[in-house]
């Protein structure tokens, strides 16, 4: 029997998270009257496009905890006059 990687683990429960939120940001937008949708400047049709297209809060997470790459240092192209 093969042993399963946490990471597995990790990736199923980001994903239901995920879903979730998505569920729940659905339901407050559609609870939102046509005039305050109009404010934000979107339709009510506009919602579930919107929502499958917006970056999720774990992309952005992962985005900012990413390693940075180390700029390489170029010399400087000092001329005298």
């Amino acid at each position: 029997m093969s042993q399963i990687k946490p990471s597995v683990f990790h990736r199923i429960a980001s994903a239901l998270a995920a879903w979730r939120r998505q569920r729940q940001d659905l339901r407050q937008m559609m609870s939102m009257s046509d005039a305050e949708l109009r404010d934000l400047g979107i339709g009510r049709g506009q919602i579930p496009a919107l929502l499958e297209t917006a970056p999720s809060s774990s992309a952005a997470w992962h985005a900012a905890t990413r390693p940075v790459a180390r700029a390489r240092r170029m010399p400087l192209d000092r001329k005298t006059a």
